[in-house]
């Protein structure tokens, strides 16, 4: 796990150092290639998600983050723990070169290619117009948790201020996914769980079966009981994208 650690940080690192934009600093051209990257070791695949100055990278499943220095197009790659693994050249809008040190157990150089945004993480509600159903004129939030590696994930579903308006018409609504830690930006209450305190950190772009009751949508209006919702099925998310079936996959788990 922490050779898969260290070679998915180094690619991180890559990833994020492109958000600069392309500009000449010097008679040097640094480059700003944001989106999602995807590379190739051994046969297995790794993407990059960057977005909002945050940089997010899915190995398999595991999802990992990191920090770099820069200097031009060079950058020093380290993990969040700031172990160094290698350095990155960016040679060009769509092009880089990860050298990785032999701490990864991936010494070499390896080539990142830049992909369409169109994977960009996603949660999809449809079906939501019937009973159970969403209403327009409430204010709503979503949460997820799992387990990886015996340690509790959440996500936050958000469009903006830690939620999401419901549309008065059509019957479809897309949302983002966002990876979370314990903080204080999000407080709410999750059926099956209790009070929780969150804040958003990086796009999610992970793999990922939620169980059922972990998923959970809330409707919230002042001074009237809120409503709380949770998934009776799994939900899969796919590189960070899920798509629900309100009517047929949630279920009205408790009215607070």
């Amino acid at each position: 796990m922490k050779t898969k650690q260290f070679i998915i940080c180094g690619f991180l690192a890559v990833m994020f150092a492109l958000t600069f934009a392309a500009c000449d600093e010097g008679g040097e051209t640094v480059y700003d290639p944001a989106g999602l990257w995807e590379f190739t070791i051994d046969g297995r695949t790794v993407t990059v998600l960057i977005a909002d100055n945050n940089w997010t990278g899915n190995f398999e499943g595991f999802t990992i983050s990191g920090t770099f220095t820069r200097s031009g197009n060079v950058l020093t790659l380290k993990t969040d723990d700031g172990q160094t693994v290698g350095t990155a050249t960016l040679t060009g809008n769509t092009s880089v070169e990860l050298t990785l040190n032999d701490s990864t157990g991936m010494e070499g150089t390896y080539t990142g290619t830049k992909l369409p945004l169109e994977q960009l993480p996603e949660l999809t509600i449809t079906n939501f117009r019937g009973n159970p159903g969403l209403r327009s004129d409430k204010w709503s939030t979503g949460t997820a948790r799992f387990y990886r590696s015996g340690e509790l994930v959440w996500l936050l579903f958000i469009q903006h201020d830690y939620g999401f308006e419901v549309p008065t018409t059509g019957n479809s609504i897309t949302i983002n996914v966002y990876n979370a830690k314990n903080g204080n930006s999000f407080q709410t209450y999750v059926p099956g769980y209790g009070g929780v305190g969150l804040e958003k950190t990086t796009p999610f772009i992970g793999n990922v079966t939620v169980d059922a009751g972990n998923l959970s949508i809330t409707q919230w209006e002042e001074n009237v009981d809120a409503a709380f919702y949770v998934n009776k099925v799994p939900i899969t998310f796919t590189n960070g994208k899920a798509t629900i079936n309100f009517e047929q996959q949630m279920v009205l788990d408790d009215i607070w």
